[in-house]
């Protein structure tokens, strides 16, 4: 599984122990020059009193908590446990952290100068970096594919939750910690990164980052390509056909070391494309033509083969409604059988729908903010519990009516609204490419994968 896959995981499965309080004044956060000398106080009073029954969850966040108090060789030691204990192979998984490792020996060498910060920063990038197989450096420089504004927007959004109190749950520490370490790292070295990683990418491959498919209603796609700057004969393409837009050019990258050409197509709506996010509902009759345009490339061999899991595993059996005949293998992984296994079983809805939904509709993007915050969507699911209200209200209870959580609704069994979004009946019988597809005893879309299967 890819590693930034196992992180994203990691972070859902966040949950804290504990609801201890911290004195902490709010003239604390009175303004940027007072908050940068008393988070370093915050974390190290957090430190002590941090618990987490996930021990994924409390090896990330006690890293970061770590880097915020300065304690650089505790947080690298956390990182090497976090890879070894967790992820199984802390060799392969070196690139864990790395923005964080890379900040910590800079600041350690204690440079004078913004100059000088750029050049021991430059200096250690590379060395950590270049320790890194192609993976790994795949893995180094997606987390640079970051908006500073955003994740200043993150940091803002938690600081606002708890400035106007003079005390603090350790829960909100750490999760005020994790945004103002991203955050405060990010804006002393982003720039810098970029600069390392565009000479990197400007070495090493070629790119196209604004890729606009128009489909043959008018309707478009963003795409995102990447080949090896010194394959000049026409390549078989290893594509993803996904909704999680967010993460495109280190997917492409990781394809074309492997001796490909790396695509990622978006679902339509999302990233640069200016359509409705509906998921799953054209999926099936876009990819036809998305796949048609990427045979006739000059890049393109003729061979197209798509991969990828959940969702990506829906879109592949979409894929295969019409076989187009560049597609040579689709390799579905824990495939979501819509309709059959999400966003309902046997006629029930799951309350994950909507926070679901606002995962992938929320913006051109993903948007984990929503996603994540627990604390909101705990309340939000109580208060549905307690009041008995119907479930057609709980987009209402949340705060934002949702047409995409109550078109849903309107088809609670496997009627011809999803059935249109995969190959049906004599649609099967047309497939002629070999298919792998995985599923597993614990895979909560195992209904769907072996849908397919059968």
């Amino acid at each position: 599984m890819k590693k930034s896959f196992i992180l994203l995981f990691i972070c859902f499965s966040f949950q804290i122990g504990t609801s201890q309080k911290i004195y902490f004044e709010k003239s604390n956060y009175k303004d940027s020059l007072t908050l940068s000398k008393s988070m370093p106080l915050l974390a190290k009073k957090a430190l002590p009193l941090y618990k987490n029954p996930s021990r994924a969850s409390y090896l990330d966040y006690y890293a970061r908590m770590q880097s915020v108090a300065g304690d650089f060789k505790g947080m690298h030691e956390t990182f090497v446990t976090y890879s070894q204990e967790i992820l199984g192979d802390s060799i392969a998984n070196k690139p864990l952290g790395f923005i964080y490792k890379t900040y910590a020996k800079t600041a350690l060498k204690e440079p004078k100068t913004k100059s000088d910060f750029e050049k021991v920063f430059t200096t250690e990038f590379y060395k950590l970096y270049n320790t890194f197989n192609a993976e790994g450096k795949s893995w180094a420089e997606g987390y640079y594919e970051l908006k500073l504004s955003d994740v200043k927007n993150d940091f803002e959004e938690q600081l606002k939750a708890v400035q106007d109190n003079d005390s603090i749950s350790v829960e909100n520490a750490a999760q005020l910690c994790r945004q103002y370490s991203r955050y405060f790292i990010l804006s002393k070295t982003l720039s810098i990164a970029n600069k390392i990683i565009a000479k990197i990418e400007a070495d090493t491959y070629v790119i196209d980052r604004d890729i606009i498919i128009t489909l043959p209603n008018g309707n478009t796609i963003s795409a995102t390509m990447v080949r090896l700057k010194n394959v000049t004969e026409p390549q078989p393409v290893v594509m993803k056909y996904t909704i999680y837009a967010g993460n495109e050019v280190s997917d492409c990258k990781e394809i074309a070391n492997m001796g490909y050409v790396g695509f990622v197509a978006n679902t339509r709506g999302k990233h640069l494309s200016n359509d409705p996010i509906e998921p799953y509902e054209h999926d099936g009759d876009d990819a036809y033509h998305i796949l048609d345009w990427v045979s006739k490339q000059s890049w393109c061999n003729g061979k197209i083969g798509l991969y990828g899991g959940s969702y990506l595993g829906f879109s592949q059996w979409s894929a295969v409604k019409k076989v187009h005949p560049a597609l040579k293998t689709i390799v579905p992984l824990v495939s979501v059988g819509a309709g059959i296994d999400f966003p309902m079983q046997n006629g029930i809805f799951m309350s994950y729908t909507l926070k679901w939904i606002h995962l992938v509709a929320n913006t051109k993007l993903t948007d984990l903010n929503s996603f994540l915050n627990s604390k909101k969507w705990d309340e939000v699911f109580t208060q549905y519990y307690k009041t008995g209200a119907s479930f057609r209200s709980l987009d209402k209870i949340e705060g934002n009516s949702s047409p995409l959580f109550q078109r849903w609704l309107e088809h609670p069994v496997y009627d011809s609204y999803w059935q249109n979004m995969t190959p049906q009946k004599e649609a099967f019988a047309n497939i002629n490419i070999p298919i792998l597809s995985t599923t597993g005893y614990y895979d909560d879309d195992q209904l769907g994968a072996m849908y397919y299967y059968n």
